[in-house]
């Protein structure tokens, strides 16, 4: 049995191996992501939901928003924002670039950290960023 070797992302992919509205999985310095494209537009986020560590390789993605497929917590992919509970924490993300026919995941972007009075909150009240979860995209 021969594992399969994911695709260093940073060393870039050619940008017809990732079909529009789709995701592939890679590494970043070493940390699973996902490279997924809306468009011309690339972005890379952390490969695992922020909640109980689900694939989100299997997820579903409605626009700019990513759905785990574990407990339905939903992400920007744009920014790796968490939308709506029980994913509190955001995913990490890492800034794209296109050259030449090939697109490179470059440095972590590094977020402002929240604040853990405002964490506690949502966990009590249920409170949600983002839209209402979707029963359908469309």
């Amino acid at each position: 049995m021969t594992d399969s070797i994911q695709p260093d992302l940073k060393a870039g992919v050619p940008l017809e191996h990732v079909a529009d509205g789709a995701m592939l999985s890679g590494q970043i310095d070493g940390e699973d992501a996902l490279l997924l494209r809306q468009g011309n537009a690339f972005y890379a986020i952390g490969a695992q939901c922020t909640h109980y560590h689900a694939a989100l390789a299997d997820g579903l993605i409605c626009g700019h928003v990513l759905h785990c497929p574990m407990h339905h917590s939903q992400f920007d992919i744009r920014s790796g924002s968490a939308l709506c509970a029980p994913a509190l924490d955001d995913l990490p993300t890492w800034r794209v670039e296109q050259v030449d026919g090939r697109v490179f995941a470059r440095e972590r972007i590094v977020a402002a950290p929240r604040s853990r009075k405002n964490a506690t909150a949502a966990r009590r009240t249920g409170w949600q960023r983002g839209p209402p979860h979707p029963s359908a995209c469309g």
